[in-house]
């Protein structure tokens, strides 16, 4: 993947799903430079979903045969991964909520979406989904309770459903 700045600076990355020479899969790696003109001046390096990091070319050259063997062990340890000496981390991916398995694998950012905050409850519209006692079960994890309350809903719209006289046009 090549980004063109409209200044001076390219940079070139390249991704690879199988870390360097470890064919297992899971992580991905990302490499690439930072380029001005056609001279290399950053190393950019890290595993796409977990971090970012720049280091000076000289520094990537020098340790990058050790790098490479420090990023497949870590890979198998599902570690952060290893860090050049002298590098900048730019990015690094939030923390895992603690039931993630247990919660369609959704970020904290994704959960706090149906979050509800002090005073907001009495602005929402009746239909809002923030409002079903089944997404707020399901949300913490509680299946069970979740699937009570989905039933005991879709036994209330059914019964509405049949009772309702249907539409008349003014």
């Amino acid at each position: 993947m090549k980004i063109e700045s409209s200044g001076t600076y390219d940079a070139v990355f390249s991704f690879d799903n199988k870390g360097y020479y470890n064919h297992k899969g899971g992580d991905v790696h990302v490499e690439g430079h930072i380029f001005e003109g056609k001279n290399k001046i950053k190393a950019l390096y890290g595993n796409w979903t977990l971090f970012l990091a720049s280091c000076d070319q000289d520094d990537f050259k020098h340790h990058r045969k050790e790098y490479v063997q420090l990023f497949n062990e870590s890979v198998l340890e599902k570690d952060q991964g290893p860090v050049i000496p002298g590098s900048k981390i730019l990015w690094v991916a939030n923390q895992i909520p603690k039931l993630f398995d247990d919660q369609f694998h959704f970020t904290n950012f994704t959960l706090s979406l149906n979050e509800l905050y002090p005073g907001m409850i009495d602005k929402l519209a009746p239909t809002d989904s923030r409002r079903r006692k089944d997404m707020k079960a399901l949300e913490d994890g509680k299946n069970e309770e979740a699937e009570e309350f989905k039933h005991k809903y879709e036994e209330e719209q059914r019964e509405r459903r049949a009772n309702k006289t249907g539409n008349v046009p003014m």
